[in-house]
């Protein structure tokens, strides 16, 4: 099943995938946001953690396909 994110849900993904202090804290941000607000993604994808390579690859995707126009 594809998920859809709202421009302003993706913006806020990205914003913690540039502004995050580390790698692990990003990871931890986005599960926590998602879990928060979009628990839907995680139970259909079967993520139950922040340490998920699926997590990790959502992170990278981010940061591969999408930048700040502020940076």
């Amino acid at each position: 099943m594809r998920k859809v994110l709202s421009p302003e849900e993706l913006k806020r993904l990205v914003r913690i995938c540039y502004s995050a202090e580390s790698k692990t804290n990003a990871l931890q941000q986005l599960y926590t946001v998602l879990a928060r607000e979009r628990s839907d993604i995680l139970k259909d994808a079967g993520i139950r953690s922040a340490a998920s390579p699926l997590v990790e690859g959502l992170f990278y995707a981010l940061r591969r396909k999408y930048q700040l126009k502020d940076r």
